[in-house]
């Protein structure tokens, strides 16, 4: 697999149940991968919605799906545990945020996705594995919420429960929460601020700070840094130099307005299933939870400023017609992987839900990091 795992989401394939879900490894994920990134076994970006965990979850249907994954040379090695319910067609909006970690559910969920993930990576002698977990919670339309005692707690039973998995398997799993606008924790920064701040203090109260710095990290999304205006080659140094493990970095790109037109032209990518939160880049304006704010259709754009919207586009392309897209982000943070920067092991994830293009979108990435692409 290498030393940088480099994979895409399924969650760019709808599935109804864990029939589909595995007809799309067989059919779609599988011959991809192999057509980008030769034979031997190869991670993928599992996605496992509640309904799939349980069924997972039944009698014999677990060795069934290793099987599975052993005879396509597939390793779930990342996991997509961020949505908890269905993912496509009906609108989803800041239902996908649900059930916050707040909530038992939430933590018996991803703990149950844990230990699914690390009996199957047990098969294959993997020794790791990563979950992308929501930011806590979702900050409500009005912006008010925060981070409460309830997160903090379950994200420390969280730890508890993986270093017990871990010692049952072997396997190390890493729950990396994941920023995003218009969430409790919206960037690297502010994730960074909660886990220094409020998680490790209590873990270190009852001796477990270790605990979680082993298996609770940050899924950097290159595509949320963007759209609130985070470096993300500092939000890592950053991460790493407080002792914070980064174990999955999500490449995608955000859509970019650079003038009225555009911003007028980026109304246009408004659509029912997503949430598109929006940001300007000098902060005169919004921000925007979604592209039909009532607000941005009178934004007057000024010289300089670009309106970024969390809209995933093909890393492959710097354009989408009279829009731009953040593909230099994403190059200069491979540049930083060619320099050895990423800790080895860290899984580099595509994730492009919205226009999926996976096959160009990993070409690229490969030729780019192989040194094919101009640099």
């Amino acid at each position: 697999m290498g030393a940088y795992p480099l994979t895409y989401c399924a969650n760019a394939h709808p599935a109804g149940d864990l029939a589909e879900s595995e007809r799309v490894l067989r059919e779609r994920v599988g011959p991809v991968l192999r057509r980008v990134l030769g034979e031997g076994p190869l991670c993928f970006g599992a996605w496992w919605p509640q309904d799939v965990v349980t069924e997972l979850s039944k009698g014999d249907t677990l060795v069934s799906h290793r099987d599975l994954c052993l005879s396509l040379g597939l390793a779930p090695r990342s996991l997509n545990a961020f949505p908890m319910a269905r993912f496509h067609g009906e609108p989803v909006k800041e239902r996908v945020y649900e059930p916050s970690w707040e909530s038992s559910a939430r933590l018996a969920y991803t703990l149950t996705c844990a230990s699914l993930q690390a009996e199957l990576l047990q098969a294959f002698g993997i020794q790791s594995g990563v979950i992308s977990s929501l930011p806590l919670g979702f900050r409500g339309r009005g912006r008010r919420a925060e981070a409460q005692e309830e997160h903090r707690a379950n994200i420390l039973r969280l730890a508890l429960g993986l270093a017990e998995i871990e010692k049952n398997t072997a396997v190390q799993i890493q729950v990396a929460l994941e920023p995003e606008p218009w969430c409790l924790l919206e960037s690297l920064g502010d994730t960074l601020s909660w886990l220094e701040g409020e998680a490790a203090p209590a873990a270190a109260r009852v001796g477990a700070e270790s605990t979680l710095r082993r298996h609770v990290g940050i899924c950097l999304d290159l595509c949320h840094a963007a759209v609130v205006g985070e470096n993300p080659v500092l939000g890592l140094r950053s991460a790493l130099g407080h002792g914070w493990n980064v174990p999955k970095v999500q490449l995608s790109a955000a859509l970019v307005a650079r003038d009225t037109e555009g911003a007028k032209s980026l109304l246009n990518w408004a659509e029912p299933v997503y949430l598109h939160q929006t940001w300007l880049s000098s902060g005169r304006a919004g921000p925007f939870l979604d592209l039909d704010d009532p607000a941005l259709p009178h934004l007057e754009m000024q010289a300089g400023e670009e309106l970024r919207s969390h809209f995933h586009s093909p890393i492959h392309l710097d354009r989408q017609g009279p829009l731009f897209t953040t593909q230099e982000q994403v190059l200069d943070f491979l540049r930083i992987v060619q320099r050895g920067e990423l800790p080895q092991g860290t899984v580099l994830e595509i994730e492009t839900y919205t226009i999926p293009q996976m096959e160009k979108e990993l070409g690229f990435v490969w030729r780019f990091l192989v040194g094919e692409l101009q640099t």
